[in-house]
């Protein structure tokens, strides 16, 4: 019985350490950052989490005339829809074409959070 109670313990850790690491993630955009640094509007027309993995949530995105499917890991809710203010986060691109781009959403709170582009198409 000891060694249950032990594992149970351990694992309650761990579980409280892993939540402190999702919400020190997100913690870290919510530093205040003036609108004035986010020169692009993403026009969010739709979230949803992910059938394989509920901890994904894929947001439908235009932005610069694109529309842009963009996914998450942090966000535990859905994003509602509406006009946020943005900015490339970064950018690579390939000499044959192909590249990736993480944008940053300021939400109306002044915190801000990271989005990959997993699809694109104009």
């Amino acid at each position: 019985m000891r060694v249950f109670a032990g594992i149970v313990i351990w694992c309650g850790l761990f579980v409280a350490i892993g939540s402190a690491a999702s919400a020190q993630r997100y913690s870290q955009s919510e530093t205040k950052v003036p609108a004035s640094a986010f020169p692009l509007t993403a026009h969010v027309t739709g979230s949803h989490f992910s059938a394989e993995d509920p901890r994904i949530l894929f947001v439908d995105a235009t932005i610069k005339d694109h529309l842009e499917r963009l996914e998450t890991n942090v966000l535990l809710r859905l994003l509602p829809e509406g006009d946020y203010k943005a900015r490339v986060a970064s950018e690579h691109r390939d000499k044959n074409g192909s590249f990736s781009r993480t944008y940053e959403l300021l939400f109306t709170d002044g915190s801000h959070h990271f989005f990959n582009v997993v699809g694109s198409s104009e």
